[in-house]
């Protein structure tokens, strides 16, 4: 099994873990909405790292922007490129339709894997999207569900299992901590995960960015890592910090022990 680990903030500490272990394949880089949330130096800070990782022999998949507009596109697409030209990265992580073609006509033999935050709203999945998804040039996609894990296996792509699956209570294509702060510049307040705020039934739920209530659910179910074992040959490990990463590093190898 080919585990990769995302974590939601880069350290240099997370570098060395990485570093130390040989079972761990690679990591996913580039933040779903802002790169200034996992990485010193926003986009330059994620070329510094994808050439850290490059120094240490790690594969690294690049997670792509959730949100690609007219504004932005053209950026993301030109990023892409400038990774795979200066660092021969070939596997992304895409949510949006535009990106996936545009990535699979740019760089033909690229791997591209539909990611956990490629959901609709109702979280549906059905026949007619996976195929359209497919000749738009998918090869892969990351799911977190047993049923799913199983049945992709038919449609002759790769299943990346997600072991900590993202959810949260709403998401925005703005910060909210420089709503909630009334401030335009941007402080990195997202990076400590400390800020909260109260709903009027006196709930607290986390401001982390353009996250509100943002939480991983980590599977430890029988019946899910049967099914990863049988038909994955990669796991995408996703923590919130780097104890959090760790923690479920361990707790995924002894799981596979049960499966080894």
């Amino acid at each position: 099994m080919n585990c990769f680990i995302q974590i939601d903030y880069i350290s240099p500490d997370a570098l060395d873990f990485v570093k130390q272990h040989e079972d761990i394949q690679g990591v996913v880089l580039g933040d779903y909405t802002c790169n200034r949330r996992m990485f010193p130096g926003g986009y330059a800070g994620l070329v510094k790292s994808v050439g850290d990782f490059k120094r240490i022999n790690k594969e690294i998949i690049i997670q792509t922007p959730m949100y690609a507009t007219v504004r932005n596109f053209d950026e993301i697409v030109d990023g892409i490129s400038f990774l795979n030209t200066e660092y021969q990265i070939k596997k992304f992580l895409v949510q949006d339709v535009g990106v996936l073609s545009s990535i699979s006509k740019t760089i033909p033999d690229s791997e591209l894997i539909w990611s956990q935050m490629g959901r609709n709203r109702g979280n549906i999945l059905n026949m007619e999207s996976v195929l359209y998804l497919q000749e738009q040039g998918l090869t892969g996609m990351e799911l977190c569900t047993k049923s799913r894990i199983s049945a992709l296996s038919t449609y002759g792509m790769k299943a990346y299992a997600s072991y900590g699956n993202i959810i949260y209570m709403s998401v925005s294509r703005n910060c909210y901590n420089k709503f909630f702060d009334d401030n335009t510049v941007c402080r990195n307040d997202c990076c400590n995960h400390r800020k909260t705020m109260t709903t009027k039934s006196e709930n607290q739920i986390s401001v982390d960015g353009f996250f509100l209530g943002k939480a991983y659910h980590y599977n430890d179910s029988c019946e899910y890592w049967q099914s990863v074992w049988n038909y994955c040959e990669n796991i995408i490990l996703h923590a919130e910090s780097l104890e959090t990463a760790i923690k479920y590093y361990n707790k995924y190898k002894e799981i596979s022990k049960a499966y080894e």
